[in-house]
C-alpha cells in the first residue's frame, strides 16, 4: 500500500510538472523522482524487515474481543464436536415437546402439517448445525429461514474456520438467508453473501445492492432484504437506514403479491412491511408483535458468548432458541412452537421453556385457492 501510494504521488508530481511545462518533464527530473521513490520505499521496507522479527518481540497484549478470542481459541475447533455430542439431548427434548403438544394443545396433530418451517437467527460463528440437523430430521422441516448474523466480526474467515458452509449443506433442505449487521465489514461488502451463493442449499434473498429474490418452497413464498448496517459502523440510534432499506425492497416488490413470509434482521426494518408474516432476529430474545415474530439466537449468542471469565470459570452463554412453524395444505398457518434451552454445548443442558402458539392468530390468512406442501423449490427475481 505504501508503494502504491508513493507511485501515485510520483505520477501526480510528474503530471503537474508536465502541465506547467505544457509537455513531458525533463528526463533528469523524471529520473530523480523515480530514484527518490525507490529510496523511500526501499528504506521503509528495510526498516520494517529489521524491526518486525521474532527475536525483537517483547510482549503481545490484547484487550476486549481479541483477548476473549485468544482465551477461547479452542472453541472454534470444539463447538462442532460438542454440538454433535449434544444431539441426543435435543432429540429427547423434541420428543417430549411433541408428546406434550399431542396431549394438551387444542390444535390439530402435528401429522396434519403439510409444510414445516424452522426459524433461526444469530448463529454468530458457532457451528451447531448438528443440532439444527437433528431438528430438521425429527420435525420434518422443509425449509430453514435464518434472519441474519451468521458471523461475528464481519469477516468470512470466521465462516470458513467454523465450517458453517458445510453445516448448512448438511441440512439437505433450502436454507433461506438475509444478512445481519455482523455479516459484513463495510457498506459494499458482499463476500459472505457471495460465499453462501456458492453453498449447496443456501438461498440468499438479497444477493447484492438492489437485487432481490423470492424463494418459493412447496408453495410458500418467502422474500426479504438485508440489514443495511455492517460490523463497526457508527450506529446513531435512528431507524432511517432500516426505513430506506424497506422502502427500496417495497419498490422492487411493485405490484407483485406480497410474500407469505417477509424476512429482515432488525425489527424497525419490518415496520409496515407487507407480508402475511414478518420475521426478524437481532435482539437474541424471542418476541411477538402482531404478525411480526422475533426469533432468538440459535446458538446462545455464538462462540464469543461462551467465554472464559477466569482460570477456573465455567463457560457462560445466553439461552438458545428456535421456532418451528407449520402450515396446512391450503397454506394456512397452524402452530408456532417456540423452544428455549441453555448450556447444551457447555455440557450442562437445561430446559427453559416450550410455548405452543396458535399461528392462525399470528399469520394472516392466505388467498383462496392456495396450496402448500412438498419440496418443490423455485427462485425468481423479485418483481417478475
Amino acid at each position: 500500500r505504501f508503494g502504491l501510494g508513493a507511485l501515485g504521488g510520483l505520477l501526480a508530481v510528474l503530471l503537474v510538472l508536465g502541465m506547467r511545462r505544457r509537455g513531458l518533464p525533463p528526463a533528469r527530473t523524471t529520473l530523480g523522482a523515480v530514484l527518490a521513490t525507490v529510496v523511500a520505499c526501499g528504506g521503509l521496507g528495510l526498516s520494517a524487515q529489521r524491526t518486525y522479527t521474532a527475536d525483537r518481540l517483547l510482549a503481545l497484549d490484547s484487550t476486549g474481543l481479541l483477548q476473549l478470542a485468544i482465551a477461547n481459541r479452542g472453541l472454534l475447533a470444539d463447538v462442532e464436536q460438542r454440538a454433535d455430542q449434544a444431539t441426543p439431548y435435543l432429540r429427547n427434548l423434541l420428543a417430549l415437546s411433541a408428546a406434550m403438544q399431542d396431549e394438551y394443545a387444542p390444535e390439530p396433530s402435528r401429522d396434519a402439517a403439510a409444510l414445516t418451517v424452522l426459524l433461526v437467527s444469530d448463529v454468530h460463528s458457532a457451528n451447531q448445525y448438528a443440532l439444527m440437523r437433528t431438528i430438521v430430521e425429527e420435525q420434518g422441516v422443509d425449509v430453514v429461514i435464518d434472519s441474519g448474523d451468521l458471523i461475528n466480526l464481519g469477516h468470512i474467515e470466521e465462516a470458513r474456520l467454523s465450517n458453517l458452509y458445510g453445516g448448512i449443506s448438511s441440512l439437505e433442505v433450502p436454507y433461506v438467508f438475509v444478512s445481519g449487521n455482523h455479516d459484513r465489514n463495510s457498506p459494499g461488502d458482499t463476500s459472505l453473501l457471495d460465499a453462501l451463493g456458492r453453498t449447496r442449499g443456501a438461498q440468499v434473498l438479497q444477493p447484492g445492492p438492489g437485487q432481490y429474490r423470492e424463494v418459493n418452497v412447496g408453495g410458500l413464498r418467502i422474500a426479504g432484504f438485508n440489514d443495511p448496517r455492517y460490523y463497526g459502523d457508527a450506529d446513531d440510534g435512528t431507524t432511517e437506514q432500516q426505513t430506506r432499506a424497506r422502502d427500496a425492497w417495497v419498490e422492487a416488490l411493485g405490484d407483485t403479491t406480497p410474500p407469505d413470509i417477509t424476512v429482515s434482521h432488525e425489527a424497525p426494518a419490518l415496520e409496515d412491511a407487507p407480508g402475511r408474516m414478518r420475521v426478524n432476529g437481532h435482539s437474541h430474545v424471542p418476541a411477538l408483535d402482531g404478525n411480526r415474530v422475533q426469533v432468538g439466537t440459535f446458538t446462545g449468542g455464538g462462540t464469543l458468548a461462551h467465554f472464559v471469565g477466569g482460570p477456573d470459570a465455567e463457560l457462560v452463554g445466553q439461552a438458545s432458541s428456535f421456532d418451528v412453524l407449520t402450515f396446512d395444505d391450503e397454506c394456512r398457518a397452524q402452530r408456532l412452537v417456540r423452544y428455549q434451552y441453555r448450556a447444551i454445548i457447555e455440557g450442562r443442558p437445561s430446559f427453559d421453556s416450550l410455548s405452543v402458539l396458535n399461528a392462525s392468530r399470528i399469520v394472516e390468512p392466505p388467498e383462496e385457492g392456495r396450496t402448500c406442501g412438498g419440496d418443490e423449490l423455485e427462485v425468481r427475481p423479485l418483481g417478475e
